[in-house]
């Protein structure tokens, strides 16, 4: 079992998502520091489903680029919905854009 964060991207600005990505690990370090105990605190992941293929791959593209994200790239992940809809196990993207499963750890 690992600890992740689930968010739906709706033409949300890329701006926006690079913030709450970056919300989003910060949440996820807050819960293990509050709960060292806490036995999925792991490797998290954020996995970041979007509804718009170019805002995905923008976000993407900057997530790979940001030093802010380096330290935490092997637990985000990529998905547009209408592949997770067919594949929710394969529809994973990393940060690279190469295909990650949801359950691997590269």
């Amino acid at each position: 079992s690992r600890l992740f964060v689930l968010e739906l991207h709706n033409r949300t600005p890329t701006k926006s998502v690079i913030q709450q990505l970056h919300r989003n690990f910060q949440a996820l370090e807050a819960i293990c520091e509050r709960y060292p105990d806490f036995s999925n605190c792991q490797d998290p992941f954020v996995l970041s489903v979007y509804t718009s293929k170019s805002t995905m791959l923008a976000a993407r593209k900057r997530v790979a680029g940001a030093s802010a994200f380096q330290s935490v790239l092997k637990g985000i992940r990529f998905a547009f919905s209408n592949d997770l809809a067919r594949n929710f196990e394969e529809g994973w993207l990393d940060a690279q854009g190469t295909m990650a499963g949801f359950f691997s750890n590269k």
